[in-house]
């Protein structure tokens, strides 16, 4: 037991001597971070520029102190948290036109009655007079208000406008409103409901990567648009401004490579979604990492569709750690090879502050690849000879663990 105990001794003190700045070789780029003045948690920002180097699931970010020891922290994706209203939608029992007016019915699931009411309706440009009635079994109706007018409205990100009806606090069952179209074409109404005061909304953060370059084709019914970024950016959006026509419904196919070269990808696509004047036009990729996007839009017997630009966006996110005033601190990445780390501040997130500080770094720098050494004493005299040392002792005390190993065998 005790010549065992003595080879992983020995053993311990060979790996130790011999690898002791492995990890520098492990990793393609670092950063110093800014000076910690003050001992606490900080976030460190991914940016775009760390997230085109890093893995996709940044598994190879690594925060190293300047006593070469790894510190732990957890990845956190960015959120707001603000007091907002949520849409409580009342179902649309009747909406059809008569002679010059429409009427809409809407049900009251509120117990509490309402004193208001939204419809969604598409952008307009004209105005509008209405009646407000209530009834309790869709018979007998009672006027609320007869002199209600829709404002015109303007167009606005998803081509939607929100009018709100306010009127005295009623318990009606159903609401009817009678639209006064005046010899002219009738308004698209989308759904109707009311606004309640919500504690908090929840809202994911993003950050826009460095503008791409595009190049739009138009061939035989199809729009081909490739988007070409500077680095292979970390991506969950991808934002279409398109100008013309005014309406419009296209079917677009879209194809993720990784690198501009990766034609492999045009094999099978990421997925197909719509482009539509009715709504705004992003398509959601899920953090891929890419270089290339190509974009096949489907324009049918329709003219092409006009774009004014293409830009991609990537979830806000940091690493969350504790850092030590007076310490110097790097951030590694770029290490293909290497798993996410498990540390135990994972469990312990409910203890780190709601509000931290944010800590940058300076410019990511690529880390040297080391030369092959060239066969020299080196500097500390003393090492080699401890190793050679430690290996000879290594394999006596193997051989004799070996031997004995024999001999309590027969």
């Amino acid at each position: 037991m005790t010549i065992r105990k003595n080879s992983l001794f020995i053993l311990f003190i060979f790996v130790a001597l011999a690898g002791n700045k492995v990890f520098a070789q492990e990793f393609k780029i670092r950063a110093t971070l800014d000076t910690v003045h003050v001992s606490g948690f900080y976030k460190i920002p991914i940016i775009p520029e760390l997230s085109a180097i890093a893995n996709a699931g940044f598994s190879d970010i690594r925060i190293l102190n300047d006593s070469n020891t790894f510190v732990p922290y957890i990845n956190h994706r960015e959120i707001t948290r603000t007091p907002g209203e949520k849409f409580n939608e009342c179902p649309i029992l009747i909406n059809k036109d008569e002679g010059n007016y429409t009427i809409i019915v809407i049900e009251n699931s509120f117990a509490a009655g309402l004193n208001n009411t939204s419809l969604v309706l598409y952008n307009t440009a004209v105005e509008r007079y209405t009646a407000l009635s209530g009834s309790d079994d869709k018979n007998k109706w009672y006027i609320i208000d007869d002199s209600i007018k829709f404002h015109r409205s303007f167009v606005n990100s998803d081509g939607t406008y929100t009018q709100t009806i306010i009127f005295p606090l009623s318990k009606f069952r159903y609401f009817r409103l009678k639209i006064n179209n005046a010899h002219t074409d009738p308004l698209k109404i989308l759904k109707a409901g009311t606004y309640k005061l919500n504690d908090t909304v929840a809202t994911t953060l993003f950050i826009n990567n460095p503008l791409p370059a595009y190049i739009q084709k138009d061939s035989n019914k199809v729009t081909y648009v490739l988007v070409n970024n500077k680095a292979p950016y970390l991506t969950d959006k991808i934002n279409f401004h398109i100008t013309a026509p005014r309406l419009y419904n296209r079917a677009v196919t879209v194809y993720v490579m990784h690198t501009d070269k990766d034609s492999s990808s045009l094999r099978e696509p990421f997925g197909t979604f719509t482009l539509s004047s009715d709504s705004v036009n992003i398509v959601s990729i899920n953090s891929q990492k890419c270089q290339s996007i190509l974009a096949e839009i489907r324009n049918e017997d329709n003219p092409p569709l006009k774009l004014s630009g293409v830009t991609t966006s990537q979830e806000l996110q940091h690493v969350i750690c504790w850092l030590d005033s007076g310490k110097t601190y790097t951030l590694l990445a770029g290490n293909p090879t290497a798993t996410a780390p498990v540390y135990d501040l994972s469990v312990f997130k409910k203890d780190i502050p709601g509000k931290i500080q944010k800590l940058n770094y300076g410019p990511l720098k690529e880390i040297p690849t080391p030369a092959v050494p060239s066969i020299k004493p080196p500097k500390n005299y003393w090492l080699w000879p401890a190793i050679i040392i430690a290996v000879l002792a290594l394999s006596l005390l193997t051989y004799r663990l070996l031997k004995d190993m024999k001999k309590s065998e027969g």
